[in-house]
């Protein structure tokens, strides 16, 4: 809810309107930029409130958007002439995070590009999706994996043990995945069993042990997930990568890439 409102006045980020105009940005350019970013807010509403079954709510936001537009849209028209909002930027944007990015606080917003959030994907293409090196530390143990490009690092999930990726505003639709620090690295396949509580409601697909690195893969109805450990010291370093949802589609292409993403986990200094 929090990040629909603000989407819905996000030129209230801006600070106070400049006297200072921008250069090139005439009030007809102005306002049809900010009412193609009010329309990519009311398609993100629709967009969010169906993903979580809710039409009821969709019109009460609704219903309070245009309540609100006249005013809303003179102000956000206000900004965007004082140089916080660059309307080709805009008017370009194909969501509202791509028309969010468009703004700027200090003015200067003139010559912006929309930055727009990744497109999802199936479950057929992630599979061959690009990946990237990310190097953190959890626990002091030093660590690489690499992840696809479109996930992002989360600060909510961010700990002194833990670092966690997913996909920008669909965390729970798209891949994640999480690196933790483990006490102690399971010594046999039934002590790596015992540790994540696999139980009779889960599907083993994989499961091995191979001195330093311990690999579980299981599903259940509505998800699958993959746990790689990597031996550090006494203690491991684990790599938890999983899909869930109404998304999930095809378990037996994605919990394979899961296990292929999450070994590629190197631990490149365990802690002293």
């Amino acid at each position: 809810m929090q990040k629909i409102c603000f989407a819905l006045l996000f030129v209230a980020a801006c600070g106070k309107s400049d006297s200072k105009k921008q250069e090139g940005a005439s009030s007809g350019d102005c306002t049809a930029a900010c009412e193609h970013t009010m329309d990519l807010a009311l398609a993100d509403i629709d967009k969010n409130m169906a993903a979580v079954g809710d039409p009821e709510m969709a019109a009460k936001l609704r219903a309070e958007v245009d309540k609100s537009r006249a005013s809303d849209l003179a102000t956000c028209v206000s900004h965007c002439q004082a140089g916080r909002l660059d309307p080709a930027c805009a008017l370009a944007a194909k969501t509202i995070d791509g028309a969010m990015s468009c703004t700027s606080k200090g003015g200067g917003a003139a010559g912006k590009t929309p930055v727009e959030p990744p497109a999802e994907r199936r479950d057929e293409d992630w599979p061959k999706a690009t990946l990237r090196e990310v190097a953190d530390r959890v626990g002091g143990v030093a660590f690489t994996l690499k992840i696809p490009t479109e996930l992002q690092e989360q600060e909510a999930d961010r700990s002194d043990t833990g670092r966690g990726w997913d996909f920008p505003n669909l965390p729970f639709s798209q891949p994640r995945f999480r690196v933790s620090l483990v006490d102690a690295f399971p010594g046999t396949v039934e002590e790596g069993l015992e540790y994540y509580g696999v139980d009779e409601g889960k599907q083993i697909v994989q499961q091995e042990h191979t001195g330093d690195r311990f690999v579980l893969l299981y599903e259940a109805d509505t998800y699958v997930v993959a746990q790689v450990i990597v031996r550090a010291g006494d203690r491991g370093v684990d790599c938890y990568g999983t899909h869930s949802g109404n998304n999930l589609t095809r378990k037996d292409l994605i919990g394979p890439w899961l296990v292929e993403v999450c070994s590629t986990l190197t631990v490149t200094a365990p802690s002293p």
